[in-house]
């Protein structure tokens, strides 16, 4: 998980146990760096655990190789580099490696323009699809979350920023994803006990049985 070192004015990655009862341990810090991590995508490749935390600040994505998992972090390779590109979510898919996530363009939002990435290997090299952007959208451009699936379809979790960071969150079916072409259905939002759009819902990630959540404090 993300947390927010107020202190060192940055986010670092930190991991608590969640014991047989359901109740999560005290958080304790994994990595730092000298630039705001956060949004730590970590999965199983051959045999191995890897993560890629958000660290858009130090404009590029980074891959780190637990060793050993959970405690300690080694910086793997950098996959992209010279990017402000945030929020990396990677998907195996059609025989190959897919990372998506915004890439801040200039001076624009850092939220609202999707672009992907894809390799043979996870090392790497990552290329860019041809189509990017391949969304430009702040209600539903962002990832926000592993890549869902279910009922022989890809949905991935994206968060809207329309009115403030953070604002709520939305599922988008990955409907075509190959080297030419690039098909993403609506973004449906993910409602509340009462209907509404989920005001305050920030990432969804779902393993197994297991599924969690982040919401932001209203």
């Amino acid at each position: 998980m993300e947390e927010f070192s107020y202190s060192g004015g940055r986010g670092v990655i930190s991991v608590a146990e969640l014991d047989a009862n359901g109740r999560f341990g005290r958080p304790r810090i994994v990595l730092e760096e000298a630039h705001h991590l956060s949004y730590p995508n970590v999965f199983a490749h051959e045999g191995q655990i890897f993560m890629i935390p958000e660290s858009s600040a130090a404009n590029r994505v980074v891959l780190y190789r637990a060793d050993p998992f959970p405690d300690r972090w080694c910086q793997e390779c950098v996959l992209i580099e010279g990017k402000r590109f945030a929020d990396a979510t990677l998907l195996a898919f059609g025989g190959r490696l897919w990372i998506f996530g915004t890439e801040q363009i200039a001076g624009g939002s850092a939220s609202d323009t999707m672009a992907i990435y894809s390799a043979e290997r996870l090392n790497g090299p990552w290329v860019p699809h041809p189509l990017n952007p391949v969304a430009i959208d702040r209600a539903g451009a962002r990832p926000g979350g592993r890549v869902i699936e279910t009922g022989g379809k890809l949905f991935l979790p994206v968060q809207n920023g329309t009115k403030t960071y953070g604002g709520g969150l939305g599922l988008r079916e990955i409907i075509t994803l190959n080297d030419g072409d690039i098909q993403l259905g609506p973004t449906v939002p993910i409602l509340d006990t009462a209907g509404k759009e989920h005001a305050s819902l920030h990432t969804l990630n779902r393993v197994g049985r297991l599924e969690v959540i982040d919401q932001l404090s209203p």
